[in-house]
């Protein structure tokens, strides 16, 4: 196994969220797929902070700390 991580030029790439069936088996609707990235972009550029982005993922009805904890792993890695 390769201890070799490949993360894509853009964050937005691992962070964006697609509408269809959360991990919560919720529907996510296109209106909300556009909100919770605007937000996740906001998040990533600092113009909101990470109470906000997570509110709204929760909103969405992604639990915010089970959706990032990958990414936090690989970090800290």
């Amino acid at each position: 196994m390769s201890n070799i991580i490949v993360i894509p030029e853009d964050i937005r790439d691992v962070l964006a969220i697609a509408a269809g069936r959360n991990e919560a088996g919720q529907e996510v609707n296109f209106e909300q797929m556009i909100t919770a990235n605007t937000a996740m972009v906001g998040w990533l550029t600092g113009s909101v902070d990470a109470n906000f982005y997570f509110d709204v993922l929760a909103e969405t009805g992604i639990n915010p700390f089970e959706y990032l904890q990958p990414v936090f792993d690989i970090v800290r890695s």
